[in-house]
């Protein structure tokens, strides 16, 4: 796993070594192997760091307050129905707005 993943991770943990709950399941045994507590999990209150994706905008506010009570949280996801980029949504005054199109957007707000 790459240095930039692995501070991100430590730094969004915050000393607590905690569990990392991760919803791509590839991704469990590479962040095990960097030293990592990490099961996966769909989003729960008692982890340290939730990685998610975008595409869901299930438990929204259980997340914000998690990240506001101090948890760590790294999200992403590429719509690929949306334009591939800033530039061409903002080109094309038809497209609708690709970050608005994303349902973990919502934890935005």
């Amino acid at each position: 796993m790459s240095t930039f993943w692995s501070n991100a991770i430590r730094w969004l943990d915050q000393g607590r070594n905690g569990v990392v709950g991760v919803v791509e399941k590839r991704a469990v045994p590479v962040l095990s192997k960097s030293g990592f507590t990490c099961e996966y999990t769909d989003f729960r209150k008692d982890l340290s760091v939730y990685m998610g994706m975008a595409y869901s905008g299930a438990h929204a506010k259980e997340i914000q307050d998690f990240v506001a009570e101090g948890g760590g949280l790294v999200i992403g996801g590429h719509h690929r129905s949306l334009p591939l980029t800033w530039y061409e949504d903002k080109s094309d005054p038809t497209s609708s707005n690709c970050q608005q199109g994303m349902e973990g957007t919502r934890l935005l707000n």
